[in-house]
């Protein structure tokens, strides 16, 4: 899967540099006074700016959609509460998914987003109105990043979009990311990257790791089709600030993805490369540097050879992960196994291990460590066991597994991965993966040869 040019257009440049700007502008004034009216007249003027796409047929309006989600911050909110108050910017995103909806004119069909909705109604009915470990105010918060979540599941299929203008937006993509090192240098000279409830996490984020990942993966798929090698040093950028950033969770989405080509795809150069990386990510990790994601997980690593599953506390990240399905499971009656407790539902502490010695700020917010009711989970497949319970979780990876052995474009099974592990992480990464995988489903869907490198 290639997009085709005679050479890049300047235009085109131009206009991701200022998505870029646009980043970095939002990053830098959701942290001043006048952030609340300034989000507002972004919001608006960006939306403008789709719905002129929108009527002028646009081929660029759906990379200006999907760039949406990545260059809109949620203006200091807290990243780890779950209020109403800090999703009402939703409303903005649910208008430019529900514009990328109608333009992408897709059509239902019977499928797997059928199931795993009526499961999440009727579990949530039950909760609500016979069990009552519910909450409206998680409820909301829930329908946020199922909406977007779902239209995927449902397996839209456009009735007018082209291959062409797929291969053309998910191009723009890797050349946007090809701006994230000039990004990064502005916003660390900036000294935004450390401000928890701001610009850090949403830079270290699963939105720009994962822009990070595929302008890798991009890469070397279509180097010589597309002559990328010219990109090569913003690449390598790309690769050193990922390392610096890296989450467990890359760690084990890549393995997942080199295994998977490896003995699926029968491939022995993936099987080399996903030693030789693996080992490269592991001498990284422990010579990274000090205070970066990747050093810390590492470490963390390495402690847990040590002190081995009894002394899980000593690595929180992992503790509040094991422990917080562990209270899922032993809370579970058989229905709820089954099916869920649906959206909104919340669980309790039932070995008492979520104290304030283990918990930190990142860990629960205040207001659910208070009441004893828990309802963040900082898994995705956790969070697909709680809410549509055994069956509804075996559907939804049926549905990715269906998808990966689908294809042979290695981009699309990177991208199918990455979102098996992360689409419930985020709302933000939700709705921009929700664009990405709609397109990339579109273009399989029209095409059953397509065959990356």
């Amino acid at each position: 899967m290639y997009y085709t040019l005679k050479k890049d257009s300047l235009k085109e440049w131009a206009g991701l540099l200022c998505f870029s700007v646009l980043f970095i502008f939002n990053a830098f004034i959701q942290h001043e006074s006048i952030a609340f009216a300034f989000y507002h007249i972004n919001n608006l003027l960006y939306i403008t700016i789709i719905l002129f796409l929108y009527n002028y047929k646009s081929s660029y309006f759906y990379i200006v959609c999907a760039l949406y989600f990545v260059c809109f911050h949620q203006y200091s909110s807290d990243p780890y509460s779950e209020s109403f108050f800090n999703f009402l910017s939703g409303y903005y995103k649910l208008i430019v998914y529900g514009l990328f909806l109608l333009k992408f004119k897709g059509s239902l069909k019977l499928s797997t987003g059928f199931i795993v909705a009526l499961i999440l109604l009727y579990s949530t009915f039950i909760q609500f109105f016979f069990v009552g470990n519910s909450s409206l105010q998680y409820f909301f918060t829930d329908v946020m990043i199922y909406l977007p979540a779902l239209a995927y599941l449902f397996a839209f299929k456009s009735r007018t979009l082209t291959k062409q203008v797929v291969d053309k937006t998910l191009y723009l993509l890797f050349k946007f990311t090809l701006f994230i090192p000039f990004i990064c240098f502005c916003i660390y000279n900036l000294d935004l990257h450390t401000v928890l409830y701001g610009s850090y996490y949403f830079f270290y984020g699963h939105t720009i790791s994962f822009l990070l990942f595929y302008s890798t993966v991009y890469f070397f798929v279509n180097r010589d089709k597309l002559k990328l090698t010219k990109y090569f040093p913003l690449v390598l950028f790309n690769v050193i600030i990922l390392i610096q950033s890296m989450q467990s969770a890359y760690v084990v989405i890549l393995f997942t993805f080199l295994l998977y080509l490896a003995l699926l795809k029968g491939s022995f150069k993936s099987s080399f490369t996903m030693v030789v990386l693996l080992f490269i990510l592991f001498v990284a990790g422990i010579n990274a540097l000090p205070g970066t994601w990747f050093a810390l997980k590492v470490n963390q690593i390495l402690s847990l050879v040590d002190i081995g599953l009894n002394n899980l506390e000593l690595i929180p990240s992992l503790y509040v992960r094991v422990y917080s399905l562990l209270n899922i499971i032993m809370t579970n009656n058989i229905y709820e196994m089954c099916f869920g407790r649906g959206l909104g539902a919340t669980y309790i502490d039932f070995y008492g291990a979520f104290n304030s010695e283990i918990l930190h700020a990142a860990s629960f917010p205040l207001e659910e460590v208070r009441t004893g009711n828990f309802h963040l989970i900082h898994e995705t497949f956790v969070k697909e066991l709680f809410h549509v319970g055994i069956l509804g979780f075996i559907l939804i990876n049926l549905f990715w597994l269906k998808k990966l052995l689908a294809t042979d474009n290695i981009e699309y099974i990177f991208v199918f991965i990455f979102t098996a592990f992360l689409w419930l992480s985020s709302v933000q990464i939700t709705f921009f993966l929700g664009i990405i995988v709609l397109l990339m489903s579109q273009q399989f869907n029209n095409r059953n040869d397509i065959n990356g490198s």
